[in-house]
């Protein structure tokens, strides 16, 4: 097998045949799913499914990008891809990675960032590899390289049981007088949503999307798959997240909240809620994201670490996000324009 072997081209398939090869591979996930990618086409990006074929025209390798530009220049983001159809191995990830590459160039993408569903302790050799395929490893830039993914499969009481005691503590001392879970992107729950990430965005520093990107972003108030729950006390919003759900995997993608009143959990109520109603969906898995790749104390996001890790879910971590430039030149322009990147040593093999 050699470098040649791969070509990528545009997905010509449905969206349900493209669902299909998502969630009956090894390693599926929802932002690599067509509902997702509709998703952010109705809040204005442009996407692009690709597909990698070998010499028989077998599919290797699927991945939906994101086409962004930056400095004026078009970039392809793959969250959370691209999806491998194939078992796992070194010279399917570097002959993938090398396919893509001359696509790039030819497509008039100088730069692609892959962040795929590969894990750290199955692709110890992960780093090796990549710089054999000429390019860029980025290291722990990626703030999803680490996840908690909950499992849900053995019902409400166990699923709870299994919660750190003091999540369990914050969730039945709530006063749950004049709680109300609302679902639906309508526009009381929107309107929630906005004034919550507000108040979120001025605690932490950062920005927020406008609240047409929301709208479009969850469609109408009937859909499934990227759902808005809010959670209102004597009508007042104080929680809100969006989540992800689709083919017996939820992901928790958004949240914001306000400053909690005494005697009640905002935040652990609401997840709380959220989890019962999958669990009577009969999902399987729920996808808490974003956990801190090296937690400690100093860690700006410790306290969203401590808040995650009382559901107990299994902690993954993913190989970091991967730059691909379509040539040597533009790497190495690129690199001296964004400032050299320090690699970071990974975390240890199934470090707590």
């Amino acid at each position: 097998m050699n470098a040649t072997t791969y070509i990528v081209d545009h997905w010509t398939g449905t969206d349900t045949e493209w669902d299909n090869l998502v969630f009956k591979s090894p390693s599926p996930h929802l932002l690599q799913s067509s509902s997702y990618a509709r998703a952010k086409e109705r809040s204005g990006s442009k996407i692009i499914f690709l597909k990698w074929v070998d010499k028989h025209e077998n599919i290797i390798a699927i991945g939906t990008a994101i086409i962004r530009k930056k400095i004026g220049l078009q970039i392809a983001f793959f969250p959370r891809g691209p999806i491998f159809l194939e078992p796992l191995i070194k010279i399917l990830v570097k002959n993938v990675y090398t396919a893509l590459r001359s696509f790039c160039k030819s497509s008039g993408i100088i730069w692609a960032k892959v962040a795929p569903t590969i894990l750290l302790e199955e692709a110890t050799w992960y780093d090796n590899t990549i710089n054999s395929a000429n390019v860029l490893y980025v290291g722990s830039r990626n703030i999803h390289a680490r996840t908690s993914v909950v499992q849900l499969s053995s019902g409400v009481d166990s699923v709870l049981k299994s919660f750190e005691s003091r999540l369990r503590y914050s969730i039945r001392k709530s006063d749950m007088e004049g709680v109300v879970i609302s679902q639906g992107a309508n526009a009381k729950n929107i309107d929630a949503y906005c004034l919550l990430a507000g108040k979120t965005s001025e605690r932490g520093g950062f920005s927020i999307k406008d609240q047409t990107f929301y709208s479009q972003f969850l469609g109408d108030e009937f859909n499934q798959f990227s759902r808005l729950y809010v959670l209102f006390k004597d009508d007042v919003p104080l929680a809100a997240a969006i989540v992800l759900t689709d083919g017996g995997m939820a992901t928790y993608l958004w949240g914001a909240s306000a400053r909690a009143p005494k005697k009640f959990s905002p935040g652990a109520v609401l997840h709380w809620e959220i989890i019962k109603k999958l669990i009577d969906e009969n999902v399987k898995t729920y996808d808490l994201q974003g956990i801190p790749l090296y937690p400690n104390e100093k860690d700006k996001n410790w306290g969203v670490y401590l808040f995650k890790r009382g559901f107990k879910g299994q902690e993954k971590t993913y190989v970091p996000e991967t730059d691909i430039f379509s040539s040597s030149i533009i790497s190495f322009i690129l690199t001296v324009i964004l400032g050299k990147r320090k690699k970071k040593d990974l975390p240890l093999i199934n470090q707590a």
